[in-house]
């Protein structure tokens, strides 16, 4: 066992590489920042279909340039698709950088949608899951993920059933404040990860909370949840805030079908009497992880495979 003077050491050499890093790191930040908006500004300039061609175009072009993301999207691929080929491992990993491609394409010009998203979501019979929820006006916990385009699924909730959005801050301030300029001009109701207060008056009034809970998160603020076979940290909080107010959750997703995004829900999942136990919110969290598992499996290249989702370190 370290004694405690080993472990003040030991932290100490851990701050001191961090200060080492920061200058680099922020450097890089603002290089990324200014090349993100250069990009914006350029797709700003074109057409909507001129955009999204242009998107998937570098999506294609990211996917052939050998880089560490598209190997590590492979091998996320591998863990949820065994029985695939690498060649076809390979070929869906493109699509998937494709399809992300289009959508940073797209939610770059959400900023001019002002809450007007008819032209651009269709609805299938499953609506009617979220819609019935809502109408008992008991409140819901509604389960967005990283499917299609997460932005406009999330302005669409908002400005059509007065859904509040929980949200988390950039790493980098500069992001953040260009995020929320996108929120705030789409009427979107945001309310942030930390401010519990707002989320408890909302829930008391009935109002639907959404929350995107399927990458990763703090290992100290998750449950470890069986997804695609392997254990994978799962944010506490739709769990928690479903089960100390009772409410179902509804999953929904944004899938794109060449032309439009069409929203399809699944559910509604009823919480288990007993409170905010261990094994209540385990529970609750495995459900919804399974019907975001069906969908994207349903559609995988429609998801962010090369996220860090699964680390060994919280593998048992």
């Amino acid at each position: 066992m370290e004694e405690p003077h080993d472990i003040e050491q030991l932290m100490e050499l851990k701050r001191r590489r961090r200060a080492r890093r920061r200058p680099w790191v922020r450097l890089k930040k603002h290089i990324i920042y200014f090349s993100a908006i250069n990009m914006v500004r350029l797709l700003d300039s074109l057409s909507r279909p001129a955009t999204l061609s242009l998107g998937r175009f570098l999506g294609w072009l990211f996917s052939v340039i050998p880089n560490p993301h598209f190997r590590r999207a492979v091998r996320h691929l591998g863990y949820a698709f065994p029985d695939r080929s690498e060649k076809e491992l390979i070929r869906l990993a493109r699509k998937t950088f494709i399809n992300l491609a289009r959508t940073v394409a797209e939610t770059t010009m959400l900023r001019h949608t002002h809450g007007r998203y008819s032209h651009l979501v269709r609805h299938d019979s499953s609506v009617e899951i979220l819609e019935k929820t809502l109408a008992k006006g008991r409140g819901c916990v509604v389960i967005a993920t990283h499917v299609g385009c997460w932005e406009l699924l999330v302005g669409y909730l908002s400005n059509t059933w007065g859904i509040h959005v929980v949200k988390r801050f950039f790493k980098f301030d500069k992001f953040s404040q260009v995020a929320e300029e996108m929120r705030a001009s789409n009427l979107i109701k945001v309310i942030d990860v930390t401010q519990w207060d707002k989320m408890k008056t909302a829930v008391d009034a009935n109002e639907p909370i959404v929350i995107l809970p399927d990458l990763d998160m703090k290992k100290e603020n998750s449950l470890l949840v069986e997804f695609f076979g392997r254990p994978a940290p799962v944010v506490r909080g739709p769990a928690l805030l479903a089960l100390r107010n009772r409410m179902p959750i509804v999953c929904a997703f944004p899938i794109w079908n060449g032309r439009h995004h069409v929203l399809t829900c699944s559910g509604p999942i009823e919480v288990p009497a007993g409170g905010t136990t261990e094994e209540n919110q385990l529970e609750v969290s495995s459900a919804f992880m399974q019907h975001i598992e069906q969908m994207i499996t349903k559609h995988p290249e429609q998801w962010v495979w090369f996220h860090t989702r699964w680390k060994t370190k919280y593998e048992v």
